[in-house]
């Protein structure tokens, strides 16, 4: 019979990729809510970027709003949960059509967060089992159909610090641009080691669990 240690250690080399999928759908997600929000603040200070001939708006929506500033936070909202709705692509083809704004400078880091937009995608609607359609958009280097997409391998060499170096790069831009108080965001490398010294932590804590 195995010792309780053992278990704990099995469970945990079970589990850890759990983790790690979890962690970068977290981060993911923090990420698509941080570029909308972002719009939806500049879309406030550029009312007329709401403006297309092909919306429509009914009456019954318009009386419902007792102010035009209660009416245009609605329309914003719409706006921002519509292209939030196309996916990632589009929020970036609209932030360079209506505001000449480029949301990602590097094509590196873009790649990189597409596939990380379509690994948190595969995890959540698929349960991780590549098809045909993510490895079109992520390449084949990614593993085969069938198989359950690993993310372990890239989350701290490439997927978070992608992410984190484009937060930072954009919101110092967008606050330039648009005369925007910066968000406090730190460096990409800090992040990884404040995460590295968090799971070691974690670790060390079940195994001194294991063996009391």
């Amino acid at each position: 019979m195995k010792h309780r240690a053992e278990r704990v250690r099995d469970i945990a080399d079970q589990n850890h990729p759990v983790i790690f999928e979890t962690m970068l759908c977290r981060y993911v997600d923090n990420f698509l809510s941080y570029v909308a929000d972002l719009l939806g603040v500049i879309m406030v200070l550029n009312p007329r970027a709401l403006a297309n001939r092909d919306s429509t708006i009914s009456l019954k929506d318009v009386l419902n709003h007792d102010t035009m500033e209660s009416l245009h936070e609605w329309l914003v909202d719409r706006k921002v949960n519509d292209l939030t709705f196309q996916g990632f692509g589009r929020i970036v083809e609209y932030y360079k059509t209506k505001f000449d704004f480029i949301l990602v400078t590097d094509q590196n880091i873009e790649r990189t967060i597409t596939m990380a937009v379509a690994t948190r995608n595969l995890l959540v609607h698929k349960r991780g089992i590549i098809d045909s359609r993510f490895l079109e958009v992520v390449g084949a280097d990614m593993g085969r159909v069938g198989q359950r997409v690993r993310v372990a391998d890239r989350i701290w060499t490439e997927l978070l610090p992608a992410i984190l170096a484009c937060v930072r790069d954009t919101d110092k831009r967008a606050a330039d641009k648009f005369c925007l108080q910066s968000a406090m965001v730190f460096h990409d490398q800090r992040v990884v080691e404040d995460h590295e010294r968090f799971m070691r932590s974690l670790i060390e804590e079940v195994l001194n669990w294991s063996r009391s």
